[in-house]
């Protein structure tokens, strides 16, 4: 049985990745919390097998989410969960505990098998060309 937090501030987007959670076939015990509750009080001793962390699209205020993630809740993997559609920073120089990066407005196929992906043992980062590709073509909408 995987243990899996989810770290998002919108309480609704939030509730809604724990429930599209729950129809994964697989075994996990899943918990919700915000960014106060992530920054606030001792660190927690409990397993944490993968962490999906809402991250903005700043560098700065990512790095210091996925400190605090790993300081309290010290997560085996963390995917990111992103609110830009496409990376806005590089993944060189990251810990080695980011396990992927997905964008928020990806499918529920999408979300689910990044999760199983990363649960398997996988990593899930956007392909550099499909990067550059979608933000070429965001200029055109």
């Amino acid at each position: 049985m995987a243990n899996v937090t989810v770290v998002e501030p919108n309480t609704l987007l939030r509730l809604g990745i724990l429930k599209l959670l729950q129809t994964l076939d697989c075994a996990l015990v899943t918990t919700g919390i915000d960014y106060a509750q992530l920054f606030q009080g001792a660190p927690r001793k409990a397993n944490t097998d993968l962490m999906l962390l809402s991250v903005p699209g700043a560098y700065d205020q990512m790095i210091e989410l996925v400190s605090a993630a790993q300081q309290r809740y010290t997560p085996n993997r963390i995917l990111l969960l992103s609110d830009t559609q496409t990376l806005p920073y590089s993944l060189l120089n990251l810990p080695p505990v980011l396990a992927g990066y997905i964008s928020k407005y990806s499918s529920q196929d999408v979300l689910k098998t990044s999760v199983m992906l990363v649960l398997a043992g996988g990593k899930c980062f956007p392909h550099p060309d499909m990067i550059h590709q979608a933000g070429a073509g965001e200029g055109a909408i």
